[in-house]
């Protein structure tokens, strides 16, 4: 009796579950497990401030209906993590000693973020933001916060300020230059954004940065910043970047730099292993090196064209955008992927 083709998704994000709706399209009457290290159903990070406003439930920010998963017959493996991949022998081994074989296999990780060097050993008084326990957990402490201080310029910096201010509580952004988004906005989007901050009610501050964050009282800090400065409040975050979720692939022999090395098909050095999302680095012909195109546009696209390839359709390439929209403060701005 013939096998069933094996496809392993590492990963239950954005690009994960497009990557497997592209492969179901094809694939009929393969087998498709993806692996999630997250409890929840997949969701969508993107929404995670309107979770902290209240305005949608953790029920109301899936990629997929629950059903859906029995329904296109994938094996959703949640609480699961994989701890390393077996190029030659087909092979991913999960944390619990258990081995799953593939055919073809696709890293959609997504990133994390990282807290400054020089903050990491506040990391006890730092508030995180990635997650929908994180969302629930800002959301319960809304009604004592009076003040927060956010340090970053990425997407979760400027949403996390964006719900908070919303709610009532005093913000103040920090950032250490005067580029408020990553990735980069023209100067003239710069601009803009900058007036929106600070529209908002937001304290904005610029080319300045966090010095040290001493806990006064049980849920009350005493930030103080470089020039002097000190900021009292109740939540501290501090973002220093991000980084692809690729430690497991260290020692495979899968090429990595940052994320995920791949091609224009967004297969990696290892024929039958694919990345797509914020793990994988594409070539971009504009700026001449590797680059991770952030985001769920570019996440959605890339699952999407790496789980046909996978299928074995005609190859199909990635076209690499210079420019793409984001909605920032609820509005369109330009972001390209450059400094």
């Amino acid at each position: 009796m013939e096998m069933k083709r094996s496809f392993v998704i590492v990963g239950a994000g954005v690009a994960g579950i497009s990557a497997a709706k592209a492969i179901r399209a094809v694939e009929r009457e393969c087998e498709i497990t993806i692996v999630e290290e997250g409890i929840a159903f997949p969701y969508y990070r993107a929404a995670l401030g309107e979770v902290v406003l209240g305005k949608k439930g953790p029920e109301e920010i899936l990629i997929e209906p629950l059903d859906f998963y029995d329904r296109a017959c994938l094996r959703l493996r949640k609480g699961q993590r994989v701890v390393s991949v077996s190029v030659s022998g087909r092979y991913v081994y999960l944390s619990n000693n258990e081995r799953l074989r593939f055919d073809a296999l696709l890293v959609a990780t997504g990133r994390r973020e990282v807290i400054p060097a020089h903050l990491k050993k506040y990391a006890p008084h730092l508030s995180t933001f990635s997650t929908l326990e994180d969302a629930l957990k800002i959301r319960d402490a809304l009604p004592s916060l009076k003040a927060a201080l956010l340090r970053g310029k990425g997407f979760n910096a400027l949403e996390l300020a964006r719900v908070l201010v919303k709610s009532g509580v005093q913000v103040t952004l920090v950032t250490p230059d005067k580029r408020l988004y990553y990735p980069a906005l023209p100067d003239d989007e710069n601009e803009h954004l900058r007036n929106l901050i600070r529209e908002a009610g937001i304290q904005l501050i610029e080319g300045d940065d966090v010095n040290r964050v001493e806990e006064k009282n049980k849920g009350l800090y005493s930030v103080e910043l470089l020039s002097g400065k000190t900021v009292e409040c109740g939540l501290v975050f501090a973002s220093g970047g991000f980084a692809p979720n690729v430690s497991f692939l260290k020692n495979s022999g899968i090429y990595l730099n940052q994320g995920v090395i791949v091609d224009d098909y967004l297969q990696s050095t290892e024929e039958g292993i694919f990345a797509a999302g914020d793990c994988a680095e594409i070539y971009h012909p504009s700026i001449g090196r590797y680059w991770v195109n952030l985001g769920h546009p570019n996440a959605a696209r890339q699952g999407e064209v790496a789980g046909r390839n996978m299928a074995g359709e005609a190859m199909e390439r990635l076209e690499i955008e210079k420019m793409r929209p984001y909605t920032i403060f609820g509005e369109q701005l330009y972001a390209r992927w450059w400094d």
